[in-house]
């Protein structure tokens, strides 16, 4: 009912579901992790905490509880701690998903240690086929937030490449519908990105137009041709495609709003 109430602000259905939860049993860890949440959604760090604390005391197994705990310390920049929680999580849980997601965003940001964040990614890697084999959409989210951190270090874009190949591989027995050809345009696009930051012109270009061949609007696939051409010194065939932009962007009303990554 009150997701219908426009009248309401965000705030106001935080502090109602904070409400409700502390209505149930504190000792349930539904009600535990629903209180948490909500105060995460509030920004009270700490009080989020003190719950999670308390959850991991008295439900010892509960894993989420460690994960949440893992990511809100993430979130206040207590990066000793957060770690020592991943740590904990994949004592119990080798192949955990979440901590091992977390360690390498921390090994890349942090430390900038690309031969231990490359090793991290293979196991996070081989965690997602183990655990989560049809879920393109984390495979694609730590894909692109890697390739980023990477510095153009190629250990990791080998594998965040491949890690955008078995998205698409997924991807490719979904339903063939308009909006899964138009997502495909987007996963091709970015195979396209993750192949030019490794130098390899000619494997980027033809993954960018196999994105435009998806889907024509894809003007970051289209920004991605042109420069392919210019690194190639092909600088004829880039105006071609700059005109081909334009007139792209003046269709859909993106001038001036995209740009390739």
């Amino acid at each position: 009912v009150i997701a219908k109430d426009d009248s309401k602000k965000p705030e106001d259905f935080l502090e109602r579901a904070l409400r409700e939860f502390s209505k149930g049993h504190d000792d349930h860890v539904d009600i535990i992790m629903g209180k948490a949440k909500v105060l995460e959604g509030q920004r009270k760090w700490q009080s989020s905490l003190e719950i999670l604390n308390n959850a991991i005391v008295k439900h010892s197994w509960f894993l989420p509880a460690l994960i949440e705990k893992a990511k809100t310390l993430m979130m206040i920049a207590d990066w000793g701690q957060a770690l020592d929680t991943a740590q904990r999580i994949t004592d119990k849980e080798q192949d955990n998903i979440e901590a091992l997601r977390l360690q390498v965003l921390h090994l890349l940001s942090r430390e900038s240690r690309t031969e231990a964040a490359s090793q991290t990614l293979r196991s996070l890697f081989a965690a997602i086929e183990a655990h989560e084999p049809r879920n393109y959409e984390l495979l694609i989210g730590c894909a692109q937030l890697f390739a980023r951190l990477a510095g153009r270090h190629h250990k990791i874009l080998n594998i965040t490449v491949n890690m955008v190949k078995k998205a698409l591989s997924i991807h490719a027995a979904s339903a063939q519908s308009q909006k899964v050809k138009d997502s495909e345009a987007t996963l091709h696009t970015e195979l396209g990105y993750q192949l030019f930051l490794m130098g390899n012109l000619p494997q980027a270009s033809e993954s960018f137009h196999k994105a435009v061949d998806k889907d024509t609007s894809d003007v970051r696939a289209l920004y991605g041709i042109i420069k392919c051409r210019i690194q190639e010194g092909n600088l004829e065939e880039a105006a071609e495609h700059l005109d081909l932009l334009n007139e792209v962007q003046a269709s859909t009303g993106e001038i001036g709003r995209a740009s390739c990554r």
